[in-house]
């Protein structure tokens, strides 16, 4: 069943030679996305295998212990920017603020992950990755233990990425270019107050420098959508649980 998902498909590998390795292993789940992620290294003739699924931040943890010689890069984005993204792409659901809310979860769990592990996690401001490309690049080869080569900085056309997700990730086979912030500017008035007031904390952190929320943003906010507020939603998230709803 797993290896009839989508997104494995998208992969191309041999399943015969995927489940011969998964029956030959102590057939963990976990043991099934090494033998996966080891399987597209080899098809490709790499030595090493990088994976980029951003709600795996989550099970970081799972990662590093399976993996004890891996290293995991966060890539952090304006956030009026990474969820004005979203709710452009086709795969994506159309829920503001959820996408705020999950958003600053991300932020606050990498910044967890960076302080227990800061010799395997590390967090790299998209910004100025794009920026100074060569300078950040170069840190983060360091940091895997990889030699940083110039041809790098010149993105190639790659097998890796499936036909029907090309249109948004095209802009990966294109010379890399400072990335202006302009997601506030795509957003709606009732959209900036959501972001403003419930991405505060992150903001003041420095992650998003912007104006904080006005009091009418606020006020704005907690009625249209309060159910999704940082402080309370994870509450929700218990009470359905516990109760079914």
């Amino acid at each position: 069943l797993i290896l009839n998902r989508s997104r494995l498909r998208d992969l191309h590998l041999d399943e015969e030679e995927v489940m011969g390795c998964f029956l030959n292993s102590d057939r963990k789940l976990v043991s099934l996305f090494e033998i996966i992620i080891d399987r597209f290294r080899a098809k490709f003739g790499k030595a090493r295998a990088g994976e980029k699924s951003p709600f795996h931040l989550f099970y970081s943890r799972t990662l590093l212990a399976h993996f004890p010689h891996s290293r995991i890069v966060c890539i952090e984005r304006n956030g009026s920017d990474v969820v004005a993204s979203l709710m452009r792409m086709p795969w994506s659901h159309r829920k503001f603020s959820r996408h705020v809310f999950d958003w600053c979860k991300s932020i606050e769990y990498a910044n967890t992950l960076e302080a227990e592990f800061p010799d395997r996690f590390r967090r790299v401001s998209f910004e100025e990755l794009t920026r100074d490309p060569k300078s950040q690049l170069s840190e983060i080869c360091a940091f895997c233990d990889l030699e940083y080569q110039d041809q790098m900085l010149t993105p190639s056309e790659s097998e890796t990425i499936p036909e029907w997700e090309r249109d948004w990730k095209g802009a990966a086979f294109m010379n890399i270019r400072p990335k202006e912030t302009v997601g506030e500017e795509a957003l709606s008035f009732t959209q900036r107050a959501i972001f403003r007031t419930f991405a505060k904390r992150e903001m003041d952190a420095g992650v998003d420098r912007r104006d904080l929320a006005t009091v009418r943003e606020m006020i704005v906010a907690w009625v249209l959508a309060w159910p999704y507020h940082p402080k309370i939603h994870p509450y929700l998230q218990r009470a359905r649980a516990r109760f079914g709803l």
